[in-house]
């Protein structure tokens, strides 16, 4: 990077430190390096940015290099962040089911035991897009009432970022 007003900035890396506001709380700083000044730069991004940045630079490399290894590297981070927050966050399930209808910003879900009326909790980028997802197993990862991701066992994810790894039915986890 180079220009005004931050000159010619090299990346140091990212570290998760205690917040300067808060040092009971973590917080994320991203270090840049003014190669010119030796002026070090720190940035504590906000979420919205940080997840638009994973989602739009692994759908980039899926689009060019389907089959590369940072397309992997993409599923597999994926892959560990949604096993963590399934874990770890209270008010957090997995549900599977027959996607049975598009309402609106809510999906119905009927499984056996259940029927699941769920707000969507990301940005629908292609109506048409959840709509070939009718009548399709899927598992989705509900956060305090909120459907914020969903997969199928064919490798389809939505949003599409998540690993396309196939989970036996018997691994959902409740919480």
């Amino acid at each position: 990077m180079s220009g005004e007003p931050f000159g010619n900035l090299k990346y140091i890396g990212i570290e998760i430190e205690p917040c300067p506001q808060n040092p009971d709380e973590a917080c994320l700083f991203v270090r840049f390096m003014d190669e010119d000044t030796g002026k070090l730069w720190e940035w504590m991004p906000a979420w919205k940015p940080v997840r638009e940045l994973f989602e739009k630079s692994s759908n980039v490399e899926v689009l060019n290099f389907p089959k590369s290894e940072y397309t992997s590297d993409f599923a597999k981070v994926s892959k560990r962040v949604f096993d963590k927050i399934t874990r770890n966050i209270q008010g957090a399930e997995l549900i599977q089911g027959v996607m049975q209808e598009v309402d609106g910003n809510k999906i119905v879900i009927e499984s056996e035991e259940n029927s699941y009326l769920l707000p969507i909790g990301f940005d629908i980028s292609s109506e048409k897009f959840l709509w070939d997802w009718l009548d399709r197993e899927i598992e989705g990862l509900v956060v305090n009432e909120i459907l914020v991701e969903m997969r199928t066992d064919t490798g389809l994810s939505y949003p599409p970022n998540i690993s396309d790894v196939k989970r036996d039915k018997r691994e959902i986890i409740k919480i």
